[in-house]
């Protein structure tokens, strides 16, 4: 899903942030070989990255390789730390 102005919302809406919302940049969380890569963009560049499929199915976790089930367990720690809990979870496009 390509990203948008209103999934940066609750961004915005957090003190911790004002000083990148002042700048008009966000805070994306890169997916990058198995680890979350804290990134500020800008809206220029929210056609270079898609929203990361942050659930998968248990019942189906054949379908999902190591490291993007590694991924989506990180994101409850990265959850509960103040810096990044409203950063959007996102994977950069390639082409």
């Amino acid at each position: 899903m390509a990203l948008n102005i209103d999934m940066f919302t609750p961004f915005k809406s957090e003190d911790v942030n004002s000083g990148l919302v002042t700048l008009n940049k966000y805070g994306v969380l890169v997916a990058h070989e198995g680890t979350w890569v804290p990134t500020e963009i800008e809206e220029s560049d929210f056609s270079k990255y898609e929203l990361f499929n942050i659930e998968y199915n248990v019942e189906n976790i054949d379908d999902y390789n190591d490291e993007h089930i590694a991924l989506v367990q990180s994101i409850s720690q990265i959850k509960n730390s103040n810096q990044y809990s409203s950063w959007v979870y996102v994977s950069q496009i390639t082409t």
